[in-house]
């Protein structure tokens, strides 16, 4: 008898944890935020680089340009980098763009980053699709 209680008290310990692990699974992107989404480019010599909480992520989209979560345009860029730079200027910047975006469009973020103090810059690219041709 209680061998059978037991096993009874595992299956729906099982089922207990499951359901609060859907539910941590389902909640996450809605407390963390969801990046904006962003058509990388491709890259045949990609490296896998794990995002730390200390990096500043930068996202240029042919419409806006994100720092962090904050939109900023382009002509307040520098004034933004230099506002973090006071407190994170050792934070590695790495920048997401839009495949649309031009590649100057990237580097005046990359020259504002530098006019601001920071030195150590990842660009993301996509090594899982196909080149645009």
């Amino acid at each position: 008898m209680i061998a059978q209680s037991l096993g009874n008290f595992g299956v729906v310990m099982f089922g207990v944890v499951l359901a609060v692990f859907v539910i941590f699974i389902a909640a996450t992107p809605i407390v963390c935020g969801v990046a904006p989404r962003v058509e990388l480019p491709f890259a045949n010599t990609a490296e896998q680089i794990i995002g730390a909480e200390t990096d500043l992520d930068v996202t240029i989209k042919r419409d806006a340009i994100l720092v962090g979560r904050q939109v900023v345009t382009e002509l307040e860029l520098e004034t933004e980098f230099r506002k973090l730079a006071e407190f994170h200027r050792d934070r590695r910047i790495l920048i997401r763009a839009d495949r649309s975006v031009s590649y100057a469009a990237v580097e005046r973020t990359l020259r504002a980053a530098r006019a601001a103090g920071f030195e150590k810059f990842s660009v993301i690219t996509d090594s899982h699709s196909q080149p645009v041709q």
